[in-house]
């Protein structure tokens, strides 16, 4: 995502969201396939699906009422936190 923004010019926001499109087709075909393999819990994902609806305009409404430096600060806020959460996992598991 930080390329998208950087090498194509996009704003934070335009990147996060071409990110997050991008994912779609990905879940899409894993959805798929895993109800071949008789994984999919239908009443789950829609449960998760009408939360997600309901999460992905909460989001809308932040992203937008924040400024692109603030948003471009949380993510990485973010990304660092996810990071230090692997570290964390990995070294308790050795």
């Amino acid at each position: 995502m930080p390329t998208l923004a950087l090498v194509l010019g996009l704003t934070q926001l335009h990147a996060e969201a071409s990110s997050l499109l991008a994912i779609l087709p990905t879940a899409i075909v894993g959805t798929w396939r895993q109800r071949g393999y008789g994984n999919l819990d239908v009443r789950a994902a829609a449960v998760i699906g009408v939360a997600s609806i309901v999460g992905v305009q909460g989001g809308v409404v932040v992203a937008e009422s924040l400024s692109d430096s603030t948003l471009r600060r949380l993510f990485g806020v973010l990304l660092l936190i996810t990071s230090a959460h692997i570290v964390w996992r990995s070294r308790r598991q050795s």
